[in-house]
């Protein structure tokens, strides 16, 4: 999932360096936005594992072993990274497109051969996002809590539970706007500028609203984090032993 965070930003950055630079480059606006839908639904599809892959611990801790093995994973992980790559070369060829706007600063679907099955994989994920990963992590939830595991009485189980209450709303929220917003219902009666602007948005603060959870409420990652941007301070061993010898 990080890798494809981190493919997102660093597309959304040269767009914009491109737009910004204001040279005209169809290879560049068509392989931006290959990148910028391809490394999204590769996010969502290996969220799903791992909503997938929680849902059976959950429901069959003692058997998800041998059901999820290490083949297993490594079969997801494959077919995740070969779907991206096979996204982004059919979306660079005649058959589908999606182009980064430099003038306008967003994303949009060109017509093409494959334009609804490209429109359709679109939709699916936000299904994933706004449907499937709520109703897993309630059902994951609601067992727990009947089987006595959670209490809520930890403050660690107290942090677990409102990161993912958190999560879960704010990915339902991003269904019901993608799927009843401005670019999916002429109701709102928004120029088209503006419905591809927005969608744009919505994607960077998507990937932002995920991370963040994470950062305020899981003690592991702030620690990694508090790690990595102070450096412990070591006593040399040398010192150590002169100030021993010294005692002595």
């Amino acid at each position: 999932m990080a890798i494809f965070s981190l493919l997102f930003y660093i597309g959304m950055l040269m767009s914009y360096i491109h737009g910004l630079l204001l040279f005209e480059s169809p290879e560049i606006a068509r392989l931006a936005g290959s990148n910028y839908q391809g490394s999204f639904l590769a996010f969502v599809i290996a969220n799903l594992c791992l909503t997938v892959h929680r849902l059976f611990y959950t429901l069959l801790p003692f058997r998800s072993q041998v059901i999820l093995t290490a083949t297993v994973g490594k079969i997801c992980i494959a077919f995740i990274f070969l779907f991206y790559v096979a996204y982004v070369a059919i979306t660079l060829t005649p058959l589908a497109c999606v182009e980064f706007c430099p003038a306008h600063f967003f994303f949009f679907f060109r017509r093409a051969t494959l334009l609804l099955v490209v429109a359709r994989l679109n939709e699916l994920s936000n299904y994933a996002i706004g449907i499937v990963n709520v109703t897993a992590y309630t059902i994951m939830f609601t067992t727990l809590f009947i089987r006595g595991s959670l209490t809520f009485r930890r403050n660690s189980e107290i942090r677990m539970t409102v990161q993912a209450a958190i999560v879960s709303a704010c990915e339902l929220v991003f269904f019901l706007y993608w799927q009843y917003g401005p670019s999916a219902n002429d109701y709102w009666e928004l120029p088209e500028f503006w419905q591809h602007t927005l969608d744009g948005y919505s994607m960077l603060i998507y990937y932002d609203v995920l991370i963040l959870p994470y950062m305020i409420f899981n003690q592991n990652v702030k620690k990694e984090i508090r790690n990595l941007f102070c450096k412990p301070k070591y006593t040399s061993p040398l010192v150590c032993s002169l100030q021993l010898s010294s005692k002595k």
